[in-house]
């Protein structure tokens, strides 16, 4: 993975917990330091040993970490020079998840090694809950990556897309490729906050 996501775990840890609890978990990782080059590709190992390592120091689990860690991501990325093409995806969350997979094509200029998922929307009313306000709606993201054991890292991407679009929402893991399903699939039940 690209030095970015790195930078994301460290800053996350750092400002969230400790300079302490990451300085132990990157003594526990694979990492021979933290001056993670954004550009520069580092081997998955590495991300997944500073995770785990985290995880540990911290006294949680890898997928609550990656759940936390994703939702950190969009305000991480929001800040970096490709925040504005991430604002630029659109203006409500389905048209945000609908334009995933042309922003990590837009992406793929800066970062030739990218290895992104890949993600589509589809609308199923089967699934829409019975307690939900009129004014709520669904979607569900499907979700296709080569990388296993990211799916809590997409659940918090979820969420942090929602709360940078000022959009309450509740994510459901329906199909689980884990399980033997062809790929992941959330239900999103949205609707945006009113003041």
């Amino acid at each position: 993975m690209y030095g970015m996501v790195n930078k994301a775990i460290r800053d996350y840890i750092t400002e969230h917990y400790s300079r302490a609890e990451w300085q132990t978990a990157l003594n526990e990782s694979e990492a021979p330091n933290d001056d993670f080059i954004s550009m520069q590709q580092y081997p998955d190992e590495v991300t997944i040993s500073l995770i785990v390592a985290a995880a540990a120091t911290l006294g949680k689990s890898v997928d609550q970490l990656l759940e936390e860690i994703g939702e950190y991501w969009i305000s991480f990325a929001s800040r970096s020079d490709y925040g504005p093409m991430l604002r630029a995806s659109g203006n409500s969350l389905p048209e945000v998840l609908e334009n995933l997979d042309a922003l990590h094509s837009r992406l793929i200029n800066a970062f030739p090694e990218l290895k992104p998922p890949s993600f589509w929307c589809t609308s199923d009313e089967s699934f829409h809950t019975n307690d939900l306000p009129e004014e709520q709606n669904s979607i569900i993201l499907h979700y296709v990556s080569e990388r296993e054991g990211l799916v809590f890292f997409v659940k918090g991407l979820i969420s942090g897309l929602a709360k940078m679009l000022n959009t309450n929402c509740r994510i459901q893991h329906i199909a689980k490729k884990a399980d033997g399903a062809d790929h992941d699939e959330f239900l999103i039940e949205y609707s945006s906050h009113t003041e």
